[in-house]
């Protein structure tokens, strides 16, 4: 096998998705990976300025010293954020299908509890979303990924402050946008700001009703005090919300209790309850 289907294979790729990465990564760069698999570079200094950036672009990772690739969807993450512009329009829908398949599930949250997680973090840093710079279906900010953990190595990731931490999670709840959090296998965990319109959790639950898992609360809203304006329509993500014969409609299947309604509503009457 060549170093392009030693990748490839370890990762399980799909074939598409392994003729694309041959265009952004270099001959070198795919002769590492495929050593690394082998066992050939495991003690490589890290002053190796090729190890340094498949590292910084967290292709490998160094664990007690020997060099190894991390998991399929966290590589193909990270060659979209680096190399979007090596993948050809008709090669998008094999990379949504292998998303769809391999990501991280996401957990629905409010924003007063996403406050909260920032408030806590002992460290705030921020890339870009991945899901955006692939798809880049709307205006919202590119680089809104914020990861709360003490010090994170990323090419391109900005520490911030508490202040502006907060100023990211606020400017989101004004565009609607839905907060998520999951997780690191690693300690501490990742907000998300996500948009039905790019963010693959969003776009899978949509499909599928999977990949999004709901908050503890569900939306009430109050017919009698109900406008009817459909200002809540468009600031749900979740398509939960519409209005049929001048009446709203809502799907509380469809409902994951994000909240991002409740302040576009000029009568004030949404509220979030417990499930």
């Amino acid at each position: 096998m060549n170093n392009l289907q030693i990748v490839t294979q370890f990762l399980s790729l799909p074939q598409e998705i392994s003729d694309t990465i041959r265009t952004g990564f270099s001959v070198g760069e795919l002769a590492l990976l495929a050593g690394i698999i082998e066992g050939k570079y495991k003690y490589l200094s890290e002053n190796n300025q090729a190890i340094q950036k498949l590292l910084n672009r967290q292709f490998i990772v160094n664990k007690e010293g020997e060099y190894k690739l991390v998991n399929s969807h966290k590589f193909i993450c990270n060659y979209i954020v680096f190399y979007r512009d090596t993948i050809d329009p008709d090669k998008i829908p094999v990379f949504d299908e292998f998303f769809s398949r391999e990501m991280s599930q996401h957990n629905v949250k409010t924003y007063e509890q996403i406050k909260d997680y920032i408030k806590k973090a002992e460290g705030h840093w921020v890339i870009p979303c991945v899901c955006r710079v692939f798809h880049n279906n709307c205006d919202n900010p590119k680089k809104i990924c914020m990861g709360l953990v003490k010090d994170y190595e990323y090419e391109g990731a900005e520490r911030l402050s508490l202040e502006k931490a907060l100023k990211i999670a606020e400017k989101s709840e004004e565009n609607n946008l839905v907060p998520t959090y999951f997780d690191m296998t690693d300690g501490g965990g990742w907000l998300c700001f996500c948009c039905g319109c790019c963010c693959m959790p969003i776009r899978k639950f949509l499909r599928t009703g999977e990949g999004t898992v709901a908050s503890g609360f569900i939306q009430y809203t109050s017919m009698e005090e109900c406008a009817a304006c459909g200002d809540c329509v468009a600031a749900c993500q979740f398509s939960a919300r519409m209005i049929t014969d001048d009446e709203l409609i809502v799907d509380d299947k469809l409902c994951l209790g994000c909240g991002v309604c409740i302040d576009d509503c000029p009568s004030e009457a949404i509220s979030l309850v417990s499930r």
